[in-house]
């Protein structure tokens, strides 16, 4: 003799199970929203130094190459410079246009300067 659930629990068992899907694809949303933002913040921080670098008439004429990566998780920006400059005076220079770019993004960041100096 088998017993056959009853309607009640099949319904409660259903409604769990469409709720369950239902916040497992609410939360991976969020997610790819957070990260889809972080990684917009950290482009148009890489366009905005890039911008000031080309602006600079003492730069201008140089090969820079700032890449900003997003966070991960809680951690900082990662904007990573790296190119052949003449003088030491101008990698003071670059880090200090890479560093007021990234302060307006209102975020934690690193710089990782790769920048070396011609001899």
């Amino acid at each position: 003799m088998t017993t056959e659930p009853s309607f009640g629990v099949v319904f409660l068992i259903g409604v769990g199970v469409v709720l369950v899907i239902g916040a497992a694809i609410t939360l991976g949303s969020w997610f790819l929203e957070r990260r889809e933002r972080r990684d917009e913040q950290a482009s148009g921080v890489q366009m905005r130094i890039a911008a000031e670098l080309h602006r600079d008439p003492a730069l201008a004429h140089i090969r820079i190459d700032p890449v900003a990566r997003p966070p991960i998780g809680d951690g900082p920006m990662t904007i990573e410079l790296s190119g052949q400059l003449p003088s030491p005076q101008l990698r003071g220079r670059v880090l200090r246009i890479a560093e007021r770019e990234a302060r307006k993004a209102n975020t934690k960041y690193q710089i990782d300067d790769r920048l070396d100096i011609a001899s």
